[in-house]
């Protein structure tokens, strides 16, 4: 395919890394959704948030992934109203597992700087994030909702993210 090898050239590597590891990212969300389907479009909607990330190295793209699709994931099993796939000592076991590769910072600190962050969104994506998260709705049911397009949707959501990603590192001290 003519022009490919500038486009892979032009993806930085943490984004290489995330792309090289996808199978088993893949088996990860399928393990907490045992849908296939589902968890390849879960993934594919990571993926699209990660590629408007700025990641310092591959093991920060890892971990926001990791953190990304799990949410995700979470997200479609009660959009779907579903009891866990999986028991909880078994998510427990892997999410110590990848607690133990390093995490950064303490939970709490990134959830109080998140929330301090999403104070300070304007009126109009504190509802997106309120229709995605406490709605359970995907792109396709906030479109609908709100009578944008989802594509508007999707971007928006995206730009929404990266606002409050790049908050969080401030108030961290992160960058």
């Amino acid at each position: 395919m003519p022009g490919s090898d500038a486009h892979a050239a032009a993806v930085k590597p943490p984004m290489q890394a995330l792309l090289a590891e996808r199978g088993i990212l893949l088996a990860y969300i399928n393990v907490m959704l045992r849908d296939l389907h589902a968890s390849e479009d879960i993934l594919q909607e990571a993926l699209m948030f990660a590629m408007d990330q700025e990641f310092a190295d591959a093991d920060h793209a890892r971990r926001w992934i990791r953190v990304t699709a799990r949410n995700l994931a979470l997200a479609e099993w009660r959009r779907r109203g579903r009891g866990a796939a999986i028991s909880v000592e078994v998510l427990d076991q892997l999410e110590d597992a990848w607690r133990e590769e390093g995490d950064g910072r303490e939970h709490g600190e990134r959830i109080a700087a998140l929330r301090a962050c999403c104070e300070a969104l304007p009126a109009s994506a504190k509802r997106l994030i309120d229709l995605r998260f406490e709605g359970n709705l995907d792109g396709l049911g906030i479109s609908a909702r709100i009578g944008r397009p989802v594509n508007t949707v999707y971007v928006g959501l995206s730009r929404i993210y990266r606002r409050l990603a790049q908050c969080i590192q401030h108030r961290l001290g992160e960058g």
